[in-house]
């Protein structure tokens, strides 16, 4: 996974720092992942997103509300 980012010159977001980003704990993280809300890539029990794309996303859906 991490030669995608190095060939790329995309940065890749794994769970772990998707769920930094919103201040989430595993859990919430999983639950916001799994419901289909953003718009990431499962590979196996990791999901991932590009930055460029969540950056996309959040301005889109900047001052709406999400719920979980």
């Amino acid at each position: 996974m991490e030669g995608m980012n190095r060939g790329s010159g995309k940065k890749l977001l794994h769970k772990k720092e998707i769920g930094a980003m919103f201040g989430y704990g595993r859990d919430k993280t999983r639950r916001l992942l799994e419901s289909g809300i953003l718009p990431v890539i499962q590979i196996n029990n990791d999901y991932v997103i590009s930055a460029e794309e969540l950056d996309k996303w959040m301005k889109r859906n900047a001052g709406k509300k999400i719920k979980l």
